[in-house]
């Protein structure tokens, strides 16, 4: 795919886990880079660290040049890292507040292009309607969410659905949503 299709438009990547949601995302990077957008892009990882299940953009892109590039080890995989309903809240909540604070950030670093691996993580606790306020200080979004099957929330909290109802919500106001 082209990097024309993203650039000044909002993108959404969605996909279950292994689908390549962070490889595809990282190749607009890379060329996004090799066009000479590295210090127009500011960059959100959310994507937990942890094996088997997806990856920080870092595993696809070496050197983001000067782009400015946002992980956290805080972040954590909720519904397969969390032991009980409690720490599964605990850990959404956290990832929530990790996340918003990268966002806040973006909003200071007057950078047009924002790049979102792992979206997911920010809206099982945060509201659509915040994150397309930060959405919209961009002139270029470009993001990935999971959507699918494979991840299950064993408490019964309804998480599943939430995420689930709020990605397809944002998926409204995409000019381009592409489904792995």
């Amino acid at each position: 795919m082209s990097v024309e299709i993203i650039l000044n438009r909002y993108t959404l990547i969605l996909g279950d886990v292994g689908t390549g949601k962070t490889l595809l995302t990282s190749k607009f990077i890379k060329e996004l880079i090799r066009l000479g957008y590295d210090g127009d892009m500011y960059i959100i990882d959310l994507a937990p660290n942890i094996r088997n299940l997806g990856s920080r953009l870092s595993k696809y892109v070496y050197g983001f040049r000067n782009s400015i590039y946002r992980y956290s080890r805080e972040i954590k995989a909720p519904r397969t890292e969390a032991d009980s309903p409690e720490i599964l809240r605990e850990y959404i909540e956290r990832n929530y507040h990790v996340s918003l604070e990268f966002f806040k950030d973006f909003l200071k670093s007057g950078r047009k292009i924002l790049v979102v691996n792992d979206l997911s993580i920010f809206l099982h606790y945060g509201e659509v309607s915040e994150l397309l306020n930060f959405i919209e200080y961009s002139d270029t979004f470009l993001g990935n969410s999971y959507y699918g099957v494979d991840i299950v929330d064993r408490f019964g909290l309804g998480i599943d659905e939430v995420e689930r109802e709020k990605v397809l919500e944002l998926a409204r106001y995409m000019d381009n949503v592409i489904r792995l």
